[in-house]
Order: structure tokens, then C-alpha cells, then sequence
């Protein structure tokens, strides 16, 4: 397991490890909150789409969950193979919230190479956290990532199986 910090913020790399499963080891720290997606299959999940959740809404048109239960996170929208989806988890979402740039598209990069990506044009992970301050960051391009503003001790630890 290799974590780090951008900014005041915590970043785990899951390796390999299936979003859904990391989702569910984050579960206590995502309940209660919101997520906006900001990438869907390298694209985003909008209202438009068939397979839009329902009671989902909408900000900047792109999805945002209603708040986040136990049984929700069991049924989290996933792209088709999972690759190349993030989703920025909030108390409050930013009004001014329009970020959609997620570092999963750039798939040769690891979440520690986040540095690589701070410049005009690219990801500008640490200059968007400092802007819009989520409570958490869950993706996954070709490796799963999790960002968090507090340390989470279930991601310091190799997950079980």
C-alpha cells in the first residue's frame, strides 16, 4: 500500500483493488455525504443517460447522489468495467463546483504521480482540493485511488483475500 499527501489532504493507491470493494471499505466515511461524478468511463454520467440512477439529481449537469445510505453504496452506479470512474464526496457540494477532469484519465498515472499532472490544461489535483475541499476522492483508471482530508486506517492495510 503506497499513500501520500496532496496538499493537507491524505491519497491511498489501492492498486488493483475493484472500486466497488473499495467503496464499501469507505462506507463508514461516506455516509451521510453526497458524490458528484466527475468522470464516468472517461466521460460523465448525466441525466440524459438510460442508465442515470434514479433519485439521483443533477449540478453542472452531471450526477450527484442523494444522500449517501448503507443500501445505496451496495447499489453504486458503475461504469461497464469500472474503468475510468470518480466521484468527489462532500458534506455540502460547492456551488461553484464544475470540476470533471478526473485523474483516472490519465491511466498510465498513479495516484502518487499526482504531481506530474499540476499543470494549465491537466488535472490540477492539488489546486482543486484546495479549491473545492472534498471530504473524499474515490477512483479508479487503471489503478483504484482514494483521497481523503482525514486518514483512513482501513486503507493503511492490505485488504483481506
Amino acid at each position: 500500500m503506497r499513500s501520500g499527501r496532496i496538499a493537507d489532504h491524505f491519497w491511498y493507491d489501492l492498486d488493483e483493488e475493484p472500486l466497488r470493494d473499495a467503496l464499501r471499505r469507505i462506507a463508514p466515511h461516506i455516509l451521510g455525504l453526497k458524490a458528484v461524478n466527475t468522470s464516468w468511463d472517461s466521460g460523465v454520467l448525466t441525466s440524459d443517460r438510460a442508465d442515470f440512477p434514479l433519485g439521483w439529481t443533477t449540478h453542472n449537469n452531471v450526477a450527484v447522489s442523494p444522500q449517501i445510505t448503507q443500501d445505496l453504496i451496495a447499489r453504486w452506479p458503475l461504469s461497464h468495467d469500472e474503468c475510468c470512474d470518480e466521484w468527489w464526496f462532500f458534506k455540502e457540494i460547492p456551488s461553484e463546483f464544475d470540476f470533471t477532469h478526473g485523474i483516472c484519465n490519465h491511466i498510465a498515472n498513479r495516484i502518487g504521480d499526482w504531481a506530474d499532472l499540476e499543470f494549465e490544461g491537466g488535472v490540477q489535483l492539488a489546486r482543486n482540493i484546495s479549491r473545492f475541499r472534498p471530504t473524499i476522492i474515490m477512483g479508479y483508471g487503471r489503478f483504484t485511488y482514494c483521497v481523503s482530508e482525514s486518514r483512513i486506517a482501513d486503507l493503511e492495510v492490505e485488504p483481506a483475500g
